[in-house]
């Protein structure tokens, strides 16, 4: 199990999201370059290739995000731009060399980037759904106590005019 997550609050959600999606695409990669082998050696390496770059590239978001949980807003997006745009630039660097090299194979590479891509996905939405982020009672100004339930229009928001009890 993902340590904070499925039982409760944890104290990193990007760290788990981070994790619990890398884990699955890594492993998906990993299959997949093994399936690989009885096309050859590059076959091999050119799904490693893929899935590798896959994986980094979708890991730098839950990277940012858990560095920078506690950074105001416009920081968290600056770092959040830089970090995307560095990862573009990253990726087209590592194209622009390994593409014209003999061993790379197009299709096992492509493979590796959608096999880790998918599984990526849906270790990812696994993650967030076990997080179990509250949405209602979360001890904060307006939770609705129903002891103190005074009729439909009493909706426990600050918002909500107080009514005599009846």
């Amino acid at each position: 199990m993902i340590e904070g997550t499925g039982s409760g609050p944890t104290k990193n959600p990007a760290r788990a999201v981070l994790v619990g999606a890398a884990v699955p695409a890594m492993g998906v990669g990993l299959i997949f370059a093994a399936v690989a082998a009885l096309a050859g050696r590059d076959a091999v390496a050119s799904a490693l290739l893929g899935s590798g770059l896959a994986t980094g590239a979708l890991a730098v978001g839950p990277a940012i995000m858990a560095m920078a949980r506690n950074w105001p807003p416009p920081a968290v997006m600056l770092a959040a731009m830089v970090g995307y745009g560095v990862t573009i630039v990253a990726v087209a660097a590592v194209y622009v060399t390994v593409a014209p090299q003999e061993w790379v194979r197009g299709g096992y590479a492509g493979g590796g980037v959608l096999a880790s891509l998918i599984a990526w996905s849906v270790g990812h939405l696994r993650a967030v759904a076990r997080l179990r982020f509250l949405a209602f009672g979360a001890g904060t100004q307006g939770d609705h106590d129903p002891r103190h339930d005074h009729g439909p229009a009493d909706a426990g928001s600050p918002a909500s005019p107080p009514q005599a009890p009846h």
